[in-house]
C-alpha cells in the first residue's frame, strides 16, 4: 500500500501544490515585506533545483523512478534530495509571500509537504537501492536526506555539470513560478484597489 501511495504521488508530484497554493492565493494578504520575506526562499528553492538537475539531467522530469547513473556530485554530494528541498523552498516562500493565516499556512504547507514526499522518497530509495546496491547504501549512509551537516560525499560521481540543459529543463517550473507570482501581485493590487 505505501508504495502505490508512493508511486502515485511520484507521478503527480507537480500538481500537488495547487490546492494549497489556491487556498493561500485566495486568502492573501499579501504586502511589500511579505514578498521580501517569501520572494527569496522562492529563489533559493528554484536555484536548488537548477543546481540539482544540471547534474541529475531530464531523467528529475520523469514519472517513474527509473534512472540510469546514481547521481552523487553537484548538491548531492550533500544531500539526498535538493530537487525536493528546492520544493519546499518554493512553497514555503510563496505561503510567505502569500501571508494567509499566518503561521498556521507554514504549518499546514509543512505537514502536507512531510506526507506527500515521507511517500514519494521511501519508494525512490527502495528503488535505488535495488538498482546501485551496496554503492547507493554507501551513498545514503553518508549524505542526509535535507540537511547538509555532514560535509560533501567523498565519492562523487564528478558529472559536469550541464547548465544549458538545466536552464531548459527548468522552463515549466520558472512558468509556475511566474505565473503565481504574477497572481499573487493582481491579488494583492485587487485588495488593495477594489478592496477585494
Amino acid at each position: 500500500m505505501t508504495k502505490r501511495i508512493g508511486e502515485f504521488l511520484f507521478r503527480v508530484r507537480s500538481y500537488t501544490p495547487i490546492p494549497l497554493l489556491l487556498v493561500v492565493l485566495i486568502l492573501s494578504q499579501t504586502f511589500r515585506l511579505s514578498f521580501l520575506i517569501g520572494f527569496p526562499l522562492v529563489l533559493l528553492g528554484e536555484g536548488l533545483r537548477l543546481w540539482g538537475v544540471a547534474y541529475a539531467g531530464e531523467y528529475t522530469r520523469a514519472r517513474d523512478v527509473n534512472i540510469p547513473q546514481l547521481v552523487t556530485d553537484g548538491p548531492y554530494a550533500f544531500i539526498r534530495h535538493p530537487l525536493y528541498v528546492g520544493n519546499f523552498f518554493l512553497v514555503m516562500g510563496f505561503c510567505l509571500i502569500g501571508w494567509a493565516w499566518m503561521p498556521w499556512m507554514l504549518l499546514v504547507a509543512f505537514i502536507l509537504f512531510w506526507i506527500q514526499y515521507y511517500f514519494i522518497i521511501r519508494v525512490e530509495e527502495e528503488h535505488l537501492a535495488e538498482a546501485f546496491g551496496e554503492e547507493y547504501e554507501r551513498y545514503k549512509a553518508s549524505v542526509p536526506k535535507y540537511v547538509p551537516w555532514k560535509g560533501r560525499f567523498k565519492r562523487c560521481t564528478e558529472i559536469a555539470p550541464r547548465w544549458e540543459m538545466a536552464w531548459r529543463n527548468e522552463d515549466r517550473t520558472k512558468l509556475s513560478i511566474a505565473l503565481v507570482l504574477l497572481a499573487f501581485m493582481l491579488r494583492a493590487y485587487l485588495r488593495m484597489n477594489l478592496g477585494g
